[in-house]
């Protein structure tokens, strides 16, 4: 998501958290839970923590020109409330339009993550894709920004038990506030997996970050 412009060879870098599916979760028939099993459930039961998790997130990102930027971004997930081997990497580009208050941003990235093969909640799993999003932005002024930000995904993912195509899509609405000393960025909204052979299943996004 890219809510400004900025002046070219400008770097900033942004920390935070955000919630997402385990696109492996429903290719392992049985997760294993504290001990016991859980049945995947997909629709049934949206925030059964085994089909989403919490990855803490960092982003650095470069501006080549006022419009174009290019992003690094480098993830870990978060469980009880431990960090457990499951990590990720991104990389993409944007463009930035303004037209006076409203912006269009669109962006495009490829990403891989992986647990490794540790057995997880709604794990292990591995995944490799390419991902879209286009970010609507309306600021009234130079402190706040609210924004809609449609996305769509493709991936392969693999798992103990089987592979399979994996699409993401789905929407969040995000403000952004300007600070004295950082940049705070809020978000929340829906996404939904489709995968052959199964039923499809809402994943709640829930996000905070801090930009400088």
């Amino acid at each position: 998501m890219r809510f400004k412009p900025g002046a070219p060879d400008q770097f900033s870098g942004a920390l935070g958290v955000r919630t997402g599916p385990r696109l492996s979760a429903p290719l392992s028939r049985q997760l294993r839970l504290a001990g016991s099993t859980y049945t995947f459930h997909g629709d049934r039961d949206s925030f059964a923590f085994p089909q989403w998790g919490v990855a803490y997130d960092f982003t650095l990102t470069r501006l080549l020109t006022e419009r174009t930027a290019v992003h690094l971004g480098l993830q870990g997930e978060l469980y009880d409330p431990i960090p457990v081997p499951g990590y990720g990497v991104y990389v993409g580009a944007s463009q930035f339009y303004a037209f006076g208050s409203v912006s269009v941003a669109p962006a495009l990235c490829i990403r891989g993550a992986t647990d490794f093969g540790v057995l997880a909640p709604g794990g292990p799993g591995s995944i490799a894709g390419v991902e879209a999003s286009m970010t609507f932005t309306y600021s009234p002024d130079r402190f706040v920004s609210v924004g809609f930000v449609p996305f769509f995904g493709l991936h392969h993912v693999w798992s103990d038990r089987a592979d399979s195509q994996a699409t993401y899509l789905g929407a969040v609405v995000a403000a952004v506030i300007t600070l004295p000393l950082t940049t705070v960025e809020l978000s929340s909204g829906f996404g939904r997996v489709f995968m052959p052979g199964l039923d499809s299943w809402n994943v709640p996004i829930i996000g905070v970050r801090a930009e400088r």
